[in-house]
């Protein structure tokens, strides 16, 4: 294992590394998901502006590449310059090294930046389960219309 997985015995330089490296893997990570949520998004709230097919819905589009790639790259673009001038990056008891003093800097990485995605994306989950809720009640509304329907034709047809 590298350094015996002690932290402690690392190079300063690996260790701003593995910092850096876990940060923007996390920020790629959110990105992504970001990107999913949008395309389900829109493919429910927003039927037409998708070619119902299967592969349609999730086909690549130009606005993914706000979270995908220009979100991690300004994200790390903050942290790096942020953490390195205060010397932030520090090895810790947790098996790797991390922005540890001032314990804030944890923020710019996986534990605070990623939330400028997830939250907007929760909102976006929740208007389309909204959604797909209104749109089954409607259906089963359908379809309880038609079997009673179906029911009382074949009531008269009897009688």
């Amino acid at each position: 294992m590298i350094y015996n997985m002690n932290p402690f015995d690392m190079p300063p330089a690996f260790c701003k590394a593995q910092t850096f490296i876990i940060y923007y893997s996390a920020h790629s990570v959110t990105g992504v998901c970001a990107a999913f949520t949008m395309a389900t998004t829109s493919a429910v709230v927003w039927p037409s502006s998708v070619i119902m097919t299967a592969s349609s819905t999730l086909a690549w589009r130009n606005q993914y590449l706000l979270p995908i790639v220009v979100f991690p790259l300004g994200a790390i673009g903050v942290a790096v310059p942020v953490l390195l001038s205060l010397h932030a990056i520090q090895p810790t008891d947790d098996l790797h090294c991390d922005s540890s003093h001032p314990i804030w800097g944890r923020f710019l990485g996986y534990a605070g930046v990623s939330m400028i995605l997830t939250i907007p994306c929760f909102f976006l989950s929740a208007i389309a389960a909204h959604r797909v809720f209104k749109v089954h009640t409607v259906h089963r509304e359908l379809f309880n219309l038609a079997v009673s329907h179906s029911h009382s034709l074949s009531a008269e047809r009897a009688g």
